[in-house]
């Protein structure tokens, strides 16, 4: 089993270097920008009124810490969760669709431990590109404190990122039992698109609407702080544990389906019979 890890590990090599630099030139362009603009940023107030801005939960910019939540931890669950989402659903149904899963499934491993395996290679993944992403942004962030004054504290940037990982881990746990479960990767892609962007737009719409508020922890986002206060108020534990025991539960859900699955016909669940063991 490890060495199968290692070995989805090592496939992973290329999408990590991508989706990192993609996130690192966001952090680069949108916070590195900030000095230039940052007597302006005050006057923005008026335009962050706007209901396109309060659905896309950009509430304030007129500090350095408003400026860098609005951007980098407000956008970037939505950025890596499209990887997220990608890694999932291409997992198990991509690779049936590519007709390469036939041949996994012939190693001597269990199903739960290629799933496992697959499973943990998207985290550590996840891990990397977040983990760049928050040392980009500390680097830009020490820039930013030589061109104004900026009163931020670098252990907060680098917990408010890292914390991201839950969130993404529920929604790659997602994408990897819908792949499990719809019959095609093409389904599986099309919900689980669905399913970020509503529950994105639903959190942060559902705060606005007096009726609805009290629904927002129905979406994953609801338990990832995205505001200014990530930086002084530190990681929700209670958010964190969450959203872990959320991507276990989709996590199993999805063990269970991939081990009634039927490899090659398309089948809906309840016409997959259990393997043979």
């Amino acid at each position: 089993m490890w060495s199968f890890f290692l070995h989805e590990l090592r496939s992973k090599r290329g999408a990590l270097l991508g989706w990192s630099l993609g996130m690192c030139g966001f952090v680069l362009l949108y916070v590195g920008l900030y000095p230039s603009f940052a007597e302006q940023v005050p006057g923005f107030k008026d335009l962050l009124d706007l209901p396109i801005y309060q659905a896309l939960g950009v509430s304030t910019m007129s500090t350095f810490p408003g400026w860098l939540s609005s951007t980098v931890l407000n956008f970037m669950p939505i950025i890596v969760g499209v990887y997220a989402l990608i890694a999932g659903t291409g997992t198990l149904a991509g690779e049936e669709e590519r007709g390469t899963l036939e041949n996994i499934v012939a190693l001597p491993l269990s199903r739960w431990q290629i799933v496992t395996s697959k499973f943990l290679a998207i985290l550590v993944t996840l891990t990397g590109i977040l983990v760049l992403t928050a040392l980009v942004t500390l680097s830009v962030t020490a820039w930013v404190k030589t061109q104004i004054d900026v009163n931020l504290v670098y252990g907060a940037i680098w917990w408010a990122i890292i914390a991201a990982l839950p969130l993404l881990g529920s929604l790659a746990a997602a994408a990897l039992l819908l792949g499990a479960f719809l019959p095609t990767r093409g389904a599986a892609s099309g919900v689980s698109i669905f399913m970020l962007i509503a529950s994105y737009l639903s959190n942060n719409l559902f705060g606005q609407i007096e009726n609805l508020r009290n629904y927002r922890f129905l979406s994953p986002f609801y338990y990832f702080n995205s505001s200014a206060t990530a930086f002084t108020e530190g990681v929700a534990w209670g958010d964190v544990a969450a959203l872990l025991a959320l991507t276990l539960v989709l996590f199993a859900l999805a063990l269970l389906s991939f081990q009634r699955r039927d490899l090659m016909t398309h089948r809906w669940f309840w016409d997959r019979p259990r393997p043979v063991q």
